[in-house]
């Protein structure tokens, strides 16, 4: 597997007290098997505007995301080790990536 930025992919990560698989935004190349990604969420009760990034089930790209509900993008890079990426999802595309850009730098 070869992730490339802005596609999504499920990975096993610990956040909290889960270590479930969950879906991330690839952010950079794999690095010494290593690489780094934005955790997403689809507990909408937490969102805050000032620091995630919404991805909206009604957005124009959404489909390309392979996400099936409107969830978030939380703002802190993880590293993650390239075995624990799962399965590709889809990728941030069109406008909803120029708007992530945006977001994240």
């Amino acid at each position: 597997m070869n992730p490339q930025p802005y596609e999504i992919h499920f990975a096993i990560v610990r956040l909290n007290e889960s270590g479930d698989q969950r879906p991330c935004v690839i952010i950079d190349p794999p690095q010494d098997n290593t690489v780094a990604v934005l955790l997403i969420s689809g507990q909408l009760d937490s969102f805050n505007s000032a620091e995630h990034f919404l991805i909206s089930a009604n957005h124009p790209d959404f489909a390309a995301t392979g996400l099936s509900k409107s969830c978030y993008v939380l703002s802190r890079v993880v590293d993650v080790p390239t075995s624990q990426l799962t399965k590709m999802k889809g990728a941030l595309t069109g406008d909803l990536l120029k708007e992530f850009k945006r977001w994240f730098g």
